[in-house]
């Protein structure tokens, strides 16, 4: 969706770069740096002493200036099995991601120019064994520029998946790569299915997002146009909330069994985008400028 809509004009003039550029530091960059502070500050509160049990792992990972800047880029939670290079607030790898690929958009235009082969050449790299350097992999350079080629080639997904028959199929390949994904784990192709499933995954979110859609026209949207500009704060805060609640709950729960364990992770979620949304509601009505800043201003 970001190249999408980066390249919708179909052009990219260097006014155009420098505009996108500026926006974008609004929209990314003071957002992103400002959740990764609040982490820290977060990160610092649990090595209080009476919060050390609840955050075993963390505490080990001591407070210093140098762990203060990989905070904002690449900070490995070393021993908590994360095998992502992230910054503290660790959704946000998206959103640090989404910079350096912006900072190289006229490059990756210049390749969507020259056609599908090189988008596709992406592609493939990314599925197979993705490279990363200095934390950077090939996942949002390999989306940025299959959204860019969609839009200035104009190919709409929706005209692609609009009969039921490719709706259906691609729902059903996506219930057969997540069981394959789950039962292939450990193997040396586990990758590639991994891959294979989130690009699934991701057509079927646009044929739910379209359905949805389509359903909605001519029928009030208020209560998705009242919890659009919401997304984003819920976006970069929930990775505050989930881990502490998910752990605090198990606590207090003890699931003994499959099924109570799945309720309790689900009820982690529920609590997290509630607590994100009270959260949300009550800066924005106290500090409504410090809202819209964390908010990226949407």
């Amino acid at each position: 969706m970001s190249g999408f809509l980066f390249y919708r004009n179909g052009t990219l003039t260097h006014n155009e770069y420098a505009s996108k550029l500026h926006h974008r530091l609004y929209t990314l960059l003071i957002p992103y740096l400002l959740w990764n502070l609040i982490a820290f500050l977060f990160f610092i509160a649990k090595h209080y002493p009476p919060l050390c049990p609840v955050f075993q792992g963390i505490t080990e990972i001591p407070i210093s200036f140098e762990n203060f800047l990989k905070s904002f880029w690449e900070f490995r939670f070393e021993g908590l099995g994360e095998s992502k290079s992230m910054p503290i607030d660790f959704p946000l790898w998206y959103v640090r991601d989404l910079m350096i690929v912006v900072l190289c958009s006229p490059l990756l235009y210049r390749l969507i120019k020259c056609g599908r082969l090189l988008v596709g050449l992406i592609g493939g790299i990314w599925l197979s064994f993705n490279p990363e350097f200095c934390g950077i992999d090939m996942t949002g350079f390999f989306f940025f520029t299959l959204g860019g080629y969609f839009s200035m080639n104009k190919v709409d997904l929706a005209d692609i998946f609009k009969s039921r028959k490719a709706k259906i199929s691609t729902m059903f390949l996506f219930v057969i790569v997540i069981i394959a994904d789950m039962i292939t784990r450990g193997e040396t192709y586990h990758y590639l299915l991994h891959n294979i499933t989130i690009l699934t995954g991701m057509i079927v979110m646009f044929i739910c997002a379209d359905l949805i859609l389509r359903l909605s026209i001519g029928k009030s949207t208020i209560l998705i146009e009242h919890f659009a500009s919401t997304t984003f704060f819920v976006y970069a805060l929930h990775g505050l909330f989930v881990a502490p609640l998910r752990k605090g709950l198990c606590l207090a729960l003890q699931p003994t069994s499959n099924t109570v364990a799945v309720m309790t992770y689900m009820l982690s979620i529920l609590t997290t985008i509630i607590l994100s949304l009270i959260t949300y509601y009550v800066l924005k009505k106290l500090c409504p400028q410090f809202c819209s800043l964390l908010n990226g201003g949407r």
